[in-house]
């Protein structure tokens, strides 16, 4: 993975029998983002707007360092 960005962490869940492999200090921001921004919460709110219906059969899948 090359980034802890969105963008980056979403586009990755097709991939989810793939390992991802990230820096350690992108670990521990991915699971900040996680409690805070990503939170479950947070993704019910996101898909209520339309924009995101996508994300009723996402899921984060995070690398391993």
């Amino acid at each position: 993975m090359t980034n802890y960005h969105g963008d980056h962490v979403f586009g990755v869940s097709p991939f989810k029998d793939v390992e991802i492999f990230a820096y350690k200090s992108q670990l521990e921001l991915i699971d900040k983002q996680m409690k805070e921004e990503w939170s479950k919460k947070a993704f019910e709110e996101w898909k209520k707007e339309e924009i995101f219906r996508f994300f009723s059969s996402f899921h984060i899948v995070l690398p391993i360092f």
